[in-house]
């Protein structure tokens, strides 16, 4: 916790510059890893207070500080011991994914939509132990099954999409391998 309180008060603007924070992240990230044994997929209060220090920056974050945190974030997912479902459900995935759509939600700025919909494809293969071109017929699954412990990440993939223009989306869910809710009402209702 003192660990995560530190890593916490580093991100936070003003704490740190650009140049010091790449030495001192992955030094914080390492005693993470260290501590938690490579597991911090549930560290739900960690994300949120990370997340909340992030998004103090507003569109002042640097890109460089923002490619740290993504980057180990999936990196997180991918090292994850739980099940592939757990961790496509966990809070890491879910946090991630909230802290993508409130940086989208600020503008090209700090995270542009095809950089956006590129991140939460590697989520998406970190989480479910895939390579990057692979499709996760278990994330589709749970898409589909509207499984319960997945509503909290599927919420922000929702929201995600639904800032996105139509065709994009569209696009994105159909190379992910998730079927057209339109197309299946239609072939329901024939």
């Amino acid at each position: 916790v003192i660990v995560e309180g530190a890593f916490i008060h580093l991100m936070q603007p003003g704490n740190t510059n650009e140049v010091a924070l790449q030495n001192q992240f992955p030094r914080f990230v390492n005693a993470l890893d260290k501590l938690s044994d490579g597991n911090m997929i549930h560290e739900k209060p960690f994300f949120i207070s990370l997340s909340h220090a992030l998004l103090r920056y507003k569109t002042k974050l640097p890109h460089s500080t923002r490619d740290l945190v993504t980057n180990v974030m999936i990196k997180w997912l991918r090292l994850s011991k739980d099940s592939n479902e757990s961790c496509l459900c966990s809070a890491l995935h879910e946090c991630f994914m909230r802290l993508l759509n409130e940086w989208a939600s600020l503008g090209n700025a700090v995270l542009s939509r095809d950089l956006f919909l590129s991140l939460s494809e590697q989520a998406i293969a970190a989480a479910d132990k895939q390579g990057d071109e692979q499709q996760s017929a278990l994330f589709v699954s749970l898409w589909i099954k509207n499984d319960a412990q997945f509503a909290l990440v599927k919420e922000q993939y929702l929201r995600m999409l639904t800032s996105t223009p139509e065709k994009t989306a569209e696009s994105w869910k159909e190379k992910l391998g998730i079927p057209d809710e339109k197309a299946d009402a239609m072939d329901t209702s024939s």
